[in-house]
Parts: C-alpha cells; sequence; structure tokens
C-alpha cells in the first residue's frame, strides 16, 4: 500500500513541476516511468508556456497628437 501512496506523490510532484513549465502531462509522465530522475527531466526541459509579456508596455509611445 505504502509504495501506491509514493507513486501518487512521486507523480503530483512531476505534475506540479511540469506545471510550471507548461507541461504538466509530461512531468506526470516521466514521473510515472522514472520516480524522481523525471523531476530532473523536466527541469531540464524547455519551457513551453507562451510568453504573456510581449514588452508592448515597455515601449515608448512617440505619437504625441
Amino acid at each position: 500500500m505504502e509504495y501506491y501512496i509514493i507513486a501518487v506523490v512521486t507523480i503530483l510532484i512531476g505534475a506540479l513541476i511540469g506545471d510550471r513549465k507548461g507541461r504538466a502531462g509530461a512531468g506526470a509522465f516521466f514521473s510515472f516511468l522514472l520516480g524522481p530522475f523525471g523531476w530532473l527531466l523536466i527541469l531540464a526541459g524547455p519551457d513551453m508556456r507562451q510568453n504573456t509579456a510581449s514588452g508592448d508596455h515597455l515601449q515608448r509611445k512617440t505619437d504625441t497628437v
């Protein structure tokens, strides 16, 4: 029974790590297959979230009418 609890906790941690990188499903999957090594794989992988800050708010408007 304790193996199931450890497996579920490992998968949840992987999903949380993956969620921060936009890859929750991959985090859960690799944690299921590889355990804590799956966490490292997700941490080392690319961030798949879309950049919400496009930089438009950083540019000054030069048109003053």
